[in-house]
């Protein structure tokens, strides 16, 4: 994998720009000015809902996934720019546990594919079958995801000028959908165009918190595989050379990283040989082979499959070569249990030891210490400010009602964390000892050595 950021524009890259045709570049998807749409055939201009405040016209998500499916003329099967499957770049990283370029590649330890989908799940999507039960999806991440793109690049633009001083910058917003010259189920939607130095590259915008598993590949300068091998395909979709890939955890430049990600021809010829195979198994209405393929996201697919509990459904007889497998099943689930006991067992002695030893000579002090034999000083804390305080709604309510009413939604719900934004010194004001004893408080416990 390709992670040098200074390699661009210091070398050619031509050699990466296929000699084929041009990419089919389908209209926007959001962003569409009045004359863009104005020469839409009727058809399309019916897919599109008119935004007063941008002036502009965007497809609505219900037939966006319909594009994203099957194209734009997904309605007609006979037109030629109709795809039976396509396959886009989020999608691609679904298929690579469990496949042979996934070990043929190394680029960094406990690399893996798609962590929110698996071939089996991306397999029944594209068939068009629908799940018995749908997955929880926080639509809060996937909003922010999409709606930060602007931001992200405007910090790639700002911490590349600050380390490319003699690079000229310019970002080019790119809300057309592409699908591949000569293979219709290759499809990308891009966040951004970049040229440096009026070089033509994709630009990939990306977000993660501290808690992600991507975050500390990112600190390091790697980008996780699932998202490198999406560049790729939209390389690969619009023939281009290279990209960059940005990726913020924060509101501050330096809380952000970019990488440079050049074209790999023969991880892209792999991976088309990968993408094939499975076109062709939903072709032929055949699920891929589960071998290999992430057991989280497998189980996943089996829950959703089977569906709600149907009580009139009848009793399953099963063969006798299950004797075994629900004999193991039942012996995990006694351990799991003899564990559980085990730690309620082992909570009781805490609390024993606290009530005995510990709560009689703390007070109201929150944490203590005493120096060890070998000179450490070990420290017990018995209470946590974060699980202390809240807001008091009613009495800001009562004593400043105007404020209040600002930050409630249609007059019902209070908008709580817009409130702590933009109201740092209020918050302080009103923010109140919680004494419940909640269950959290209870079991909060934490020794450790030092201050």
């Amino acid at each position: 994998m390709e992670n040098t950021l200074n390699c661009f524009p210091y070398e050619d890259l031509t050699e990466l720009i296929l000699d084929e045709p041009d990419p089919v570049k389908f209209p926007k998807i959001s962003g569409m000015f009045q004359d863009e749409y104005d020469a839409l055939e009727q058809r399309l201009k019916d897919m599109y809902m008119y935004d007063e405040n941008t002036r502009t016209y965007s497809l609505p998500e219900y037939e966006w996934l319909q594009w994203r499916d099957h194209g734009p003329y997904y309605f007609d099967p006979s037109n030629p720019l109709y795809a039976d499957v396509c396959l886009g770049g989020s999608d691609v990283s679904a298929l690579l546990d469990g496949s042979e370029l996934l070990s043929r590649y190394h680029f960094y330890d406990g690399q893996h594919g798609s962590p929110y989908k698996c071939a089996a799940e991306l397999w029944v999507e594209k068939s068009g079958i629908p799940f018995g039960m749908k997955e929880e999806k926080s639509e809060e991440v996937l909003w922010a995801g999409h709606n930060e793109e602007e931001a992200v690049a405007q910090v790639f633009k700002y911490t590349y000028e600050k380390d490319h001083p003699q690079d000229v910058v310019e970002l080019v917003p790119e809300t057309h959908m592409f699908r591949h010259w000569l293979k219709s189920y290759i499809q990308c939607d891009l966040d951004y165009i970049v040229k440096i130095n009026g070089i033509k590259l994709v630009l990939e915008c990306k977000t993660a918190t501290r808690s992600s598993e991507d975050y500390s590949l990112w600190k390091k300068g790697i980008c996780p595989l699932k998202y490198y091998t999406q560049v790729q395909w939209y390389l690969m979709c619009v023939n281009l050379p290279a990209a960059y890939i940005c990726c913020k955890w924060g509101n501050l430049p330096s809380e952000s990283s970019y990488i440079f990600i050049k074209r790999d021809l023969e991880y892209g010829e792999e991976l088309v040989k990968l993408a094939e195979q499975f076109v062709t198994c939903v072709r032929t209405g055949k699920c891929p082979d589960f071998a290999g393929q992430n057991i989280n996201r497998v189980f996943m697919f089996w829950r959703k499959q089977a569906g709600p509990v149907k009580p009139d459904a009848p009793v399953l007889k099963l063969n006798s070569d299950m004797i075994p497998v629900l004999e193991r099943i039942k012996e995990i689930n006694e351990q799991v249990l003899e564990l559980q006991q085990e730690e309620a067992y082992l909570l009781q002695q805490r609390k024993k030891l606290l009530c005995e030893s510990v709560f009689p000579v703390f007070g109201e002090s929150t944490s203590g210490s005493v120096i060890t034999p070998d000179g450490e000083r070990l420290t017990i804390k018995l209470k946590d400010q974060r699980r202390g305080t809240f807001l008091d709604e009613d009495a800001l309510k009562k004593e400043m009602p105007e404020i209040y009413s600002r930050y409630c939604y249609k007059e019902v719900v209070f908008n709580k964390q817009l409130f702590v934004k933009e109201q740092p010194q209020l918050l302080q004001k009103y923010t109140k000892q919680d004494l419940k004893l909640t269950e959290g408080k209870q079991d909060y416990c934490k020794v450790y050595v030092g201050y």
